[in-house]
């Protein structure tokens, strides 16, 4: 028999091997079962909701791009995240709520060009096109309603890039 530990904690452990040491081993297999089945309970209990999926455009995954989820009705904080090799996922971690969202995804891919950058007049920024028509992300017709575990939900866009006015000043979208 090994001594236990000095300090604070030295009288509950001290309590803990001498209990441990009366018990038979179908006991003590029961007590780490109830003990597992009680931590995993409380897990999953503070863990919170979460949201997980695929992006597709067209068939081909999204690389880069951004999903954004912008609650609806109650007040509860809007929730952004990377979608990377066609992949997302979202969590309480980033302050995932569970209810009904609207769904917006972005996806830009620069063009080569430099523009005067409007917001810091003398220098330039490289400009972007969005990737994404416009129904899934400026005019969204995207939902997800999140549950309290972990949410599946899969999108996949359809359709052409949206189309630049050759009369509307082209600058960087900063805001998306």
């Amino acid at each position: 028999m090994t001594r236990a530990a000095a300090g604070p904690a030295a009288p509950f452990l001290s309590l803990a091997l001498k209990a441990d040491l009366a018990m038979s081993d179908t006991s003590r297999r029961r007590l780490r079962l109830l003990a597992l089945g009680l931590f995993l309970a409380v897990l999953a209990g503070c863990s919170g909701p979460s949201i997980t999926g695929e992006v597709t455009l067209n068939g081909q995954p999204v690389d880069g791009g951004t999903i954004t989820l912008l609650a609806e009705g109650e007040k509860r904080p809007n929730v952004s995240g990377e979608i990377k090799g066609g992949r997302y996922t979202l969590t309480s971690a980033n302050r995932l709520t569970r209810g009904k969202y609207r769904v917006e995804i972005n996806w830009l891919q620069k063009t080569g060009k430099t523009l005067p950058n409007p917001n810091d007049p003398g220098t330039t920024v490289e400009e972007t096109k969005q990737l994404v028509p416009d129904q899934y992300n400026a005019k969204t017709t995207l939902t997800a309603d999140v549950g309290s575990r972990v949410n599946t939900v899969n999108f996949e866009l359809k359709g052409a890039p949206p189309k630049v006015d050759p009369k509307k000043k082209s600058g960087p979208s900063l805001k998306d």
